[in-house]
């Protein structure tokens, strides 16, 4: 990450940045080139298919034994407007994550994507987050406790994410 944000900087402001400023540096530069990617794509396409990005980080990849199941919750979590589209946002996650493995690795990076896509709004419905959050625990519960876990260590002042603190 600080290679990243050094390269786009230069090192002068290496001293000055706090966490917060170095993971935003960094998000910005991979939506930059995603948007490269996906620019044929509408906003609401391209919305889809980052909460697809952070479902599938969430539960550290998605599990394709069950596919029926898989399809199932993410037509359920409106990550797609049909299978075709899901297909689709699938393969398209698994080129902005650089891999097969179609998720961001669970480190303070990953997290922190998840958390900008899946921000609790407080006075506001959050029936899709909750179902969002549900759906990953019922397909992969180890890992998604396991993103959650580290989530709430690494960034233990967001009490407004995932309603009211992180876990």
């Amino acid at each position: 990450m600080v290679a990243v944000a050094i390269a786009n900087n230069g090192i002068n402001r290496l001293r000055n940045w706090n966490q917060e400023e170095l993971l935003n540096e960094v998000l910005q530069h991979e939506m930059s080139a995603w948007e490269r990617l996906l620019q044929g794509f509408d906003q609401d396409r391209k919305s889809r298919i980052y909460k697809l990005l952070a479902f599938a980080t969430v539960t550290s990849g998605l599990n394709y034994e069950d596919d029926e199941r898989l399809f199932k919750a993410l037509r359920k979590c409106e990550l797609g407007s049909d299978d075709s589209e899901i297909e689709s946002n699938i393969a398209l996650v698994n080129q902005l994550s650089g891999g097969n493995s179609g998720y961001l690795q669970p480190d303070i990076f990953g997290e922190y994507f998840v958390l900008q896509q899946w921000q609790y709004k407080p006075n506001e419905p959050n029936r899709l987050l909750k179902k969002r959050l549900l759906a990953a625990q019922k397909l992969d519960t180890p890992n998604t406790y396991a993103f959650l876990t580290r989530t709430a260590v690494d960034y233990p002042k967001d009490v407004h994410l995932f309603g009211g603190g992180v876990c």
